[in-house]
Order: structure tokens, then C-alpha cells, then sequence
């Protein structure tokens, strides 16, 4: 899966909660999964520094991938964060 299918995924959800543009910090429960996008600036979340323009995903309070516009890094299975994005859109084919 390429990073920018990830990004247009969660872009829609994100405009899907009126939360567009993102200008500080943007976090959402996803089923199992949370996900923290920081806006423009680095920021601290827990301890963790966050650059700007990246996606931070959790899964069960631990870290299971990170985004950036340069690519991406799943610790799991990057399709079942997939199937979760798709189900939130109300996709039946999930």
C-alpha cells in the first residue's frame, strides 16, 4: 500500500469530522486503533516527539505505525489498519 492511499484514507475521515485544515493536533479512536496527526510543528505526546505532518497510529495503546510523507513504517499488519479505515467509510467490501 502506498502512503499516499494511507493519507487520502485518513484525509477523508479527517474532513469526514469537520477537522480540516489541521493546523495543531488532530486525534481520533478508529476501533482498536488511535490515531494523532500533528499539524505543522513538532510536538511532544506522551513523552514521544512528533514531527510535523505525521501520522502516529496506536493500537491498543501501543505504537503500531507511523507516517510521513516520505513513507511509512507498520509494526503489524498495515491491512487491518487498512479494513478499519475502509469500515469507518462504510465500505461493504472490507
Amino acid at each position: 500500500m502506498s502512503v499516499i492511499k494511507f493519507y487520502e484514507l485518513i484525509y477523508e475521515l479527517v474532513k469526514k469530522d469537520n477537522a480540516v485544515p489541521i493546523k495543531e493536533f488532530y486525534n481520533r479512536k478508529l476501533g482498536d486503533y488511535e490515531i494523532f496527526i500533528n499539524g505543522n510543528n513538532e510536538r511532544t505526546y506522551n513523552g514521544l516527539n512528533i514531527p510535523a505532518y505525521t501520522i502516529l497510529i496506536k493500537k491498543n495503546g501501543w505504537i503500531e505505525g507511523i507516517l510521513d510523507p516520505f513513507g511509512y513504517v507498520f509494526t503489524g499488519d498495515n491491512k487491518e489498519f487498512m479494513k478499519a479505515l475502509k469500515k469507518e467509510r462504510g465500505e461493504d467490501n472490507v
